[in-house]
């Protein structure tokens, strides 16, 4: 049997009771839906059909929910704000607001201003408080080197004017004049050559007492023209006595002292004497007024030196001037022709030409001192020929 036929068959064959029934149990309730008109004008169909209206209707109401009105409003209170004009109490208080800003920044730039101010004169106080510290120490350390000062120039002073006292004599008030036609003149100078002595050698040193005070004195060293009368110490190098007295004490003003390296006999060619030179006019603080006051010179011309043997050396003064510290000034020597050299050199330098006497070549003796400010490199020489 071939498929068509098959259909055909089934075609014609009426289907069972059971099976209709069967069918219309599964079939669908559109066909009751139209036989029941009034459920449809029921209020629940009638919500559940509006539904869908307000779904449709939902997403119109939507669109506008894009802008949301409540932005709009706030953006539209500006602008009512701007057109409408301003009040009384709001200019007043807008002009308040800027006051209290201003007054407050000036508060702050016046508070700034104030630290600024203080903080200046903090700073001014601790300077000036500074400068009275540094004052009051400057004060207190000049006050101290006056008076150290004060100190070792009455110290010098008490030294060598007791060892004047007590070991120094004074034949005559005066040193001599020069010799003229009166008597009395003549007659002491005669008394003075019988004696050994040289004219105008007024002194009488006592050598042993001032040996029991420093067994270094060699000499005594006399210049009427600057009323300079002092010891002549020797010692072992020329720093010692550059800072002590007599009675070996400390002190700046130190003594005046003969070079270390000459024989304390003044037998060689040239001996030198160094002393320091004071403020006050001690020591040899007035060598360098031969050469300010010519006239001293000219008033007297020697200068004496008294030796612990006895013998009293009288020197003519021949040269003064001053000179650089290290030089053929300060040689001392034994030969005849280093004696010339050094003649001619000290008269060429002196600061007035000065006539004397060399044929024999006598002794010389230089005194030394420093010329200018403290520690200065120069010195002013005064140079004496032995008669």
């Amino acid at each position: 049997m071939t498929p068509e036929d098959t259909n055909k068959k089934t075609e014609q064959t009426p289907a069972p009771e059971m099976e209709l029934e069967w069918l219309d149990d599964f079939a669908p309730e559109a066909p009751k839906a139209a036989e029941e008109p009034p459920k449809a004008a029921e209020p629940k169909p009638e919500k559940e059909a509006q539904k869908p209206e307000k779904e449709t209707v939902k997403p119109e109401k939507e669109a506008p929910k894009a802008a949301e009105p409540k932005p709009e409003k706030e953006a539209q209170k500006p602008a009512e704000k701007k057109e409408q004009p301003r009040t009384e109490a709001a200019e007043k208080s807008e002009a308040d607001l800027l006051a209290e800003a201003r007054h407050k920044r000036e508060k702050k730039k016046a508070a700034a201003e104030r630290r600024r101010q203080e903080e200046e004169q903090r700073k001014k106080k601790h300077v000036s408080t500074l400068l009275m510290v540094i004052c009051i120490i400057v004060a207190i350390g000049s006050a101290a080197l006056v008076i150290r000062a004060v100190y070792y120039y009455q110290n010098a002073r008490s030294t060598y004017g007791n060892a004047e006292n007590s070991a120094v004599s004074a034949l005559t008030t005066d040193t001599p004049a020069p010799i003229d036609a009166d008597p009395a003149v003549e007659s002491s100078a005669e008394q003075a050559e019988e004696e050994g002595r040289p004219e105008g050698a007024v002194l009488d040193i006592d050598f042993t007492s001032l040996k029991e005070i420093n067994p270094d004195v060699v000499a005594w060293l006399h210049v009427p023209a600057l009323d300079l009368s002092y010891p002549v110490m020797q010692g072992e190098d020329n720093e010692y006595y550059l800072t002590h007295t007599l009675e070996d004490e400390y002190n700046p003003l130190g003594s005046i002292f003969m070079e270390c390296t000459n024989l304390p006999d003044f037998s060689h060619g040239n001996t030198l004497i160094y002393g320091h030179n004071t403020a006050d006019g001690t020591m040899f603080g007035r060598l360098r007024e031969f050469g300010q006051d010519p006239s001293l010179r000219e008033n007297h011309p020697f200068f004496y030196v008294y030796q612990a043997d006895g013998t009293i050396g009288k020197y003519r003064i021949y040269s003064y001037y001053s000179v650089y510290k290290e030089g053929d000034s300060f040689a001392w020597f034994t030969d005849p022709e280093s004696y010339d050299y050094y003649v001619n050199l000290t008269k060429n330098l002196s600061i007035e030409p000065i006539e004397a006497d060399f044929t024999d070549r006598p002794g010389l003796v230089t005194l030394s001192t420093c010329f200018g400010a403290s520690g200065t490199p120069y010195r002013f020489l005064v140079h004496g020929v032995r008669e």
